[in-house]
């Protein structure tokens, strides 16, 4: 019984398995195209298998087969087409099957709640943190001398009185003397006194120790130059003069 219409076989080879009947039916190896065509070994398997991503851009697949249909004496255009078509539902597959990420802008608030297990790890973390650095300072203050800064009078400093005051600054909790002579020390660690000095030169031991009877020093040499009194001008004493001529003094 006849359908009223013709059935027409439809075509359906890949571009692949063109290429491989193609190159069936003239009895040649790869090797041989790529001889013929210029063409990388390489080139020609992904073509004939479809691994269109490992070729190089479509500007030079395209001429691959130019190069291959010329070759082969078959219509060239026909290739490309077949291959852009193909290429082009490649590309659509891969961005179909890609992983979507959805970008969200809530906040759980889950997040945000502290919860008392959290609290007391974060007290007991800066617990030992204040506990590590106030064992780091206590070991330096243990293993090291304490700071001595004298701020007045600068070492070598020469000075044309009899007496001046010594200033600076240590650890707090040291003792401070001045040639063994003890000082007093603020809580902050500052100190002053007033030091008697002789004419000349004169050198004054400053000693700072901490609690750990860790000490250090410093030396002061100051020059004393007091004028002194036949080195003091008198001032003239001025005279007036007299109604009769003579000088009279005020």
């Amino acid at each position: 019984m006849k359908d009223g219409f013709t059935r027409k076989r439809v075509e359906s080879l890949t571009l692949g398995e063109k290429l491989q009947k193609l190159r069936g039916d003239f009895r040649m190896s790869l090797s041989e195209v790529s001889k013929a065509t210029r063409i990388q070994v390489k080139y020609l398997e992904f073509l004939e298998n479809g691994t269109y991503e490992k070729l190089p851009p479509d500007v030079y697949v395209r001429g691959f087969l130019r190069s291959y249909a010329r070759y082969l004496n078959i219509d060239e255009q026909a290739l490309i087409n077949v291959y852009e078509r193909e290429r082009h539902i490649q590309k659509n597959l891969s961005h179909d099957t890609e992983p979507k990420i959805q970008h969200s802008n809530h906040i759980t608030l889950t997040s945000l709640v502290i919860t008392p297990r959290a609290f007391i790890i974060s007290l007991v973390f800066l617990f030992v943190c204040f506990s590590f650095f106030y064992l780091f300072r206590e070991f330096q203050a243990f293993a090291g001398v304490p700071r001595l800064i004298i701020t007045t009078p600068l070492n070598g400093d020469k000075i044309t009185t009899n007496e001046i005051v010594v200033q600076g600054k240590t650890d707090k909790g040291a003792r401070v003397s001045i040639n063994n002579q003890s000082v007093f020390v603020g809580s902050e660690g500052e100190f002053s006194d007033t030091i008697i000095l002789q004419r000349g030169f004169n050198t004054m031991i400053i000693t700072a120790v901490n609690r750990f009877e860790k000490e250090k020093k410093e030396t002061l040499t100051l020059e004393v130059d007091i004028p002194s009194a036949e080195e003091i001008p008198i001032p003239e004493t001025p005279v007036a003069p007299s109604p009769n001529g003579e000088s009279i003094p005020e």
